[in-house]
């Protein structure tokens, strides 16, 4: 829940592809707002459905609508996640007389569901959830839902919202996984496409400019030299591999989603309980500790790990050693032996996932302090408050 220092848990990603926002508990528009960034994103990926993490939903699809209107007269949003999402948003925008806004709009709910899709037993045990709100007075023109059954690798893949072609080096796929906490619960993976990168000493040794040529090689194709000579992309560029993001919602046993995030350059992963709770109470409580959070992300060998989702309880003590605490845990006894920077997150924090499974973080307010007095290898902070993780 939101307190007096935190707001709910959310993430905004931004790519050259669009933007991904990730679960919208109450306030979280109002957030998007302060620091401008209510604009950045068409697609809304939630992680199950618990207030904390959906109560401020509609208003982020109303204010999203309204800015997409600004450049579109057709706007188009994509919302994903757990089924009891288009009944929810329908429901409260019915109720509170939102209708007008989503003429000419296209809202394309996509809810989650397993092969076959939902479950006979369950639609009939559960009919505000699964019922279907066009009928009768119920339906909205402009919001439509598609249940999505997962791939043939047992994740989900969110449809991407816009329909123009994107070369390669730019696509990212959001993908999802289901997690253990409620009984539909999720945890996203945004997943880069593999790029390709000019090798500039190669393409000069071949004669190749800086030019709109490279674009093309980029994407993978040949080109024609001035000479007429034809070079293929495998001459003059190297292939980066994608990055990839998780995120978990909350979650007291996320191996359901392990295979996507095995390897990830970065992952954010609850921790609602500090190590003083036992494992088994807090999976009793269907959450995670420190400890939890930090040997998931160790096994599955992550670049980096973010924690979040914490409890006002835990700080109690002051922000600084309980910041300290959770990293001390989350490394576990082991840690010098597999490093891997460890950030407990902070609203309005900044992270750029940058190659190489390196990333940068700017806008904490107690971590790069932290970091000046307390050395530590792979974690670096310069006077600028920035600080640099490194795991090679």
């Amino acid at each position: 829940m939101a307190s007096k220092h935190r707001g709910t848990c959310s993430a905004l990603l931004r790519t050259n592809a669009g933007g991904f926002l990730i679960d919208a508990g109450d306030g979280v528009g109002r957030q998007l707002r302060a620091v401008e960034m209510q604009s950045t994103y068409d697609t809304i990926c939630v992680t199950h459905m618990h207030g904390d993490h959906l109560w401020g939903l509609p208003a982020v699809v109303r204010g999203a609508v309204v800015h997409l209107r600004g450049t579109s007269d057709a706007p188009k949003l994509t919302v994903a996640g757990p089924p009891g999402l288009y009944a929810y948003l329908v429901t409260a925008f019915r109720l509170s007389g939102i209708r007008d806004l989503f003429d000419n709009a296209d809202i394309h709910v996509y809810e989650f569901v397993q092969a076959g899709g939902p479950p006979g037993g369950r639609v009939a045990r559960n009919p505000l959830t699964y019922g279907d709100p066009n009928e009768g007075v119920g339906a909205i023109e402009g919001i439509r839902r598609t249940y999505l059954e997962p791939d043939e690798d047992g994740f989900w893949t969110v449809p991407a919202t816009q329909s123009e072609v994107r070369t390669n080096h730019s696509a990212v796929r959001m993908r999802a996984g289901r997690i253990k906490h409620t009984f539909d619960s999720f945890g996203f993976v945004a997943v880069e496409n593999t790029r390709r990168r000019i090798d500039v000493e190669r393409a000069r040794a071949l004669g190749l400019r800086p030019g709109p040529k490279f674009r093309l090689l980029t994407a993978g194709e040949s080109i024609e030299a001035e000479d007429g000579r034809v070079i293929t992309a495998d001459e003059v560029t190297n292939v980066v591999p994608g990055r990839r993001l998780a995120y978990l919602g909350d979650t007291f046993d996320p191996m359901g989603a392990a295979g996507l995030v095995a390897g990830a350059d970065v992952l954010v992963h609850e921790a609602t309980f500090l190590g003083d709770t036992p494992d088994k109470a807090a999976t009793a409580k269907l959450h995670s500790t420190t400890r939890m959070a930090g040997r998931f992300a160790r096994d599955l060998g992550v670049g980096s790990l973010f924690l979040n989702h914490f409890r006002e309880a835990s700080f109690s003590g002051g922000a600084r050693p309980t910041i300290q605490q959770m990293r001390r845990e989350g490394k576990g006894k082991n840690w010098r032996q597999n490093p891997m920077p460890i950030v407990p997150a902070e609203d309005f924090m900044v992270v750029k996932v940058l190659e190489d499974r390196n990333v940068e973080v700017h806008g904490s307010e107690y971590l790069a302090d932290i970091l000046r007095r307390e050395k530590e290898p792979f974690i670096e902070v310069d006077q600028g408050r920035q600080i640099r993780g490194r795991n090679l």
